[in-house]
């Protein structure tokens, strides 16, 4: 078991609870852990960062 894919696709999915929050339209289905299992580590990291700066700007913005 890969403990730090497991934290980075843990962390995209409190990450995209925020952002959706904030409004980000993201596909309803991409919930759990198995909707994040396929991506590769490389794609996940792109995808938190893209999360994070969604967050960061509606923060600021609010």
């Amino acid at each position: 078991m890969n403990t730090i894919r497991n934290e980075i696709i843990q962390d995209c999915l409190d990450l995209k609870a925020e952002a959706c929050r904030l409004g980000y339209d993201f596909p309803v289905d991409h919930n759990t852990y198995k909707d994040f299992d396929y991506l590769t580590r490389y794609e996940l990291r792109q995808f938190r960062a893209e999360l994070r700066q969604h967050i960061s700007y509606n923060e600021s913005v609010s």
